[in-house]
């Protein structure tokens, strides 16, 4: 498995994952799972290029670019808790 980052541009960063095993088989199979996504929107979600490949529960490689200034915590923004102290 191999995982990293670093920072591309002022405002952009680049990770990657390869080799990294997502579940067991005994929990389901994922025999072909292939993604591009190009999500400009900044209102709403973290602009950003993605590109996926999975095959039989392996990720093969995941890269994504992405603006550093507009990632989102989930753990602290949950839409149900939204309002909870």
């Amino acid at each position: 498995m191999f995982i990293g980052g670093f920072k591309l541009f002022k405002n952009y960063a680049f990770d990657y994952v390869f080799f990294y095993k997502i579940r067991d088989f005994s929990d389901g199979i994922s025999f072909i799972n292939a993604d591009v996504n190009l999500d400009l929107y900044e209102n709403d979600h973290n602009p950003s290029f993605n590109i996926f490949l999975c095959l039989f529960n392996i990720t093969i490689f995941e890269i994504s670019i992405y603006n550093i200034n507009h990632v989102h915590n989930y753990d602290d923004y949950d839409e149900f808790n939204y309002y909870s102290d």
